[in-house]
């Protein structure tokens, strides 16, 4: 007894006769447009037919083994040794099986005629037996078998690829799983009003309060053995397990199921970095800030960029922010500082907004607005820098160049060039903020605009005279509030200039100092005065002078 599987390989290696046996030899003894089947010969052959060499005994060597068919010599006929199709290739005639075994032999497939070659129904019981004893065929599926035979016979029709024989396919085991037990707030995009979506903008990072679960591992599962047609075992692969472990901030909590839960030890950010599931106070992005990340967010803590921040991305941050590269036409907002290993390039756009201070290497056309120092390596142009603190460029190659600049004072090697270059500095000290006061004063001479507009511009004693009777009144009224706003338009004055000198003492110790050189281009601004220098002044501070109460340039003491 041959398997299934033998059977089909011994067809397959079959080497082609020198004179193979065709349908041209053989006289048909029945309807070989159906299946030949084990019994009575289904053709005979045409001795006159055959060439010399398969004449007599010779005619043997036309059908090898494997071809299942065969030869009678004495009676000169052929017959099948299983149910198949007569078909002729280049080995000449063979039958080839009606049925088929799967790649992982677990099925067996057929091809279900309504009648053998002889006109006779097909006979499932005969088919089965077949099956078991030519093809070693076990767990032959006898239900579905008799049922695809009476639809056949009934539609006088053919069914490929029945299943008649089924094994148990192996269940290979699920691998573990790693999942959190909280939803993340960043998204793949947001959608703006016109209805398409923003990729950069994906949400901000999501934050998990101590002692809130944040993970669970769950275990592999075991692969279930199977098992083929004939009966044999088919191994099962175990589902692998996730490598998570606890790292700081996280702990971790083993259940009797193999399971693990993952908890917050501390308020912070979740990150998953190495098969380490840690809490943070700090987002890490280990790559450029630009399409793979999409902007960055984090509402609490601070964020470090491993890359460049891109044309057109933003990153915001309670705290800090560090880029370890460069910042590209980008958006950067800081409640704390911003730490920038390269430098600052804007020439495109995008604005940096921090509550603290600035490091960076250089700064190009940068719009910058902060609260402290902005300290530079090598140098600042063309930029607009407003900031509480000071600008600092006083390294070996530093310098300002270009631009205009309104801060709390300026170290630099150098100050503008020898171009002559427009930069414009404005030294302001912490108290010189006069915002509000030039509000009220501007409200004020915008609603004494709007009462002369009825009254005029002269004065009462020689307007009412020439009013008619009936408007006197309400003129007089008009010109009441009128001299009560210039009143306190003139307080305003007063109460500026007693503070202006009482921030003399302040304003004095705020300056614009050059290490080197300040060259013929640059303007200073303090107290409402400027100062625009015509030739270059050599190591120089440039200051208030609280006695004179005016600029002044004197040498470095």
């Amino acid at each position: 007894m041959r398997s299934l599987r033998e059977t089909e390989r011994m067809h397959s290696e079959i080497e082609a006769p020198s004179c193979p046996l065709r349908k041209e030899h053989i006289e048909e003894l029945c309807d070989l447009s159906y299946p030949v089947v084990p019994g009575a010969p289904f053709a005979r052959l045409i001795l006159e037919a055959l060439p010399d060499a398969l004449k007599g005994k010779k005619a043997e060597s036309a059908v090898p083994l494997g071809t299942n068919i065969i030869y009678d010599f004495e009676a000169g006929t052929l017959s099948a040794s299983l149910t198949g199709m007569l078909i002729e290739s280049d080995i000449g005639l063979t039958v080839q099986p009606v049925w088929r075994l799967s790649e992982d032999s677990v099925e067996v497939m057929a091809d279900i005629h309504p009648r053998d070659c002889f006109g006779n129904s097909f006979d499932a019981k005969r088919f089965a037996g077949e099956l078991r004893n030519v093809a070693g065929v076990a767990n032959l599926d006898m239900k579905n078998l008799g049922a695809v035979v009476l639809e056949v016979t009934k539609e006088n029709s053919v069914r490929k690829d029945v299943v008649v024989a089924r094994g148990k396919p192996p269940k290979d085991g699920s691998p573990g799983e790693f999942r959190l037990l909280f939803e993340a707030d960043r998204a793949a995009g947001e959608v703006q009003n016109n209805g398409s979506v923003d990729h950069r903008e994906r949400g901000s990072f999501t934050y998990v309060k101590e002692g809130e679960q944040v993970a669970k591992l769950i275990p592999p599962t075991m692969g279930v053995e199977g098992s083929d047609i004939f009966g044999n075992a088919i191994s099962a692969t175990d589902g692998l397990p996730v490598q998570v472990h606890a790292g700081k901030g996280v702990l971790c909590e083993e259940r009797a199921d193999g399971s693990a839960i993952f908890k917050a030890g501390a308020t912070g950010v979740v990150l998953l970095v190495s098969n380490t599931l840690s809490i943070s106070d700090v987002v890490e992005i280990d790559s450029d800030v630009d399409i793979t990340s999409g902007n960055v967010h984090a509402d609490k803590g601070s964020v470090r960029i491993k890359g460049t921040v891109t044309s057109g991305f933003t990153v915001t941050a309670q705290d800090n922010v560090v880029v370890d590269e460069v910042v590209e036409n980008a958006t950067i907002k800081a409640g704390g500082d911003l730490v920038v290993a390269g430098g600052l390039l804007m020439d495109k756009g995008g604005i940096i907004e921090v509550g603290g201070s600035i490091q960076a290497t250089f700064i190009r056309n940068a719009t910058i607005r902060a609260g402290g120092d902005v300290d530079v390596k090598v140098d600042i142009v063309n930029s607009d820098i407003q900031t509480s603190g000071k600008i600092i460029a006083d390294s070996e190659h530093g310098s300002v160049q270009g631009g205009t600049y309104i801060c709390g004072g300026m170290d630099a090697r150098e100050v503008g060039n020898e171009a002559g270059v427009v930069t414009s500095v404005t030294l302001l000290s912490p108290k010189s903020e006069t915002g509000d006061v030039d509000a009220e004063r501007e409200q004020i001479q915008d609603k004494v605009a709007q009462l002369e507009k009825y009254i005029g511009t002269d004065d009462m004693k020689s307007t009412l005279p020439l009013a008619p009777k009936e408007d006197r009144r309400i003129l007089f009224e008009l010109f009441q509030i009128k001299n009560r706003l210039l009143d306190n338009g003139h307080r305003l004055d007063e109460n500026e200039q007693k503070n202006l000198e009482l921030r003399s003492k302040e304003l004095a110790k705020i300056w614009l100092r050059a290490i080197k050189t300040v060259y013929p281009g640059v303007s200073v601004s303090i107290a409402g005065k400027t100062m625009t220098l015509s030739k270059a002044e050599q190591a120089s501070k440039i200051h208030w002078d609280p006695e004179g109460r005016e600029i002044v340039v004197t040498g470095l003491s």
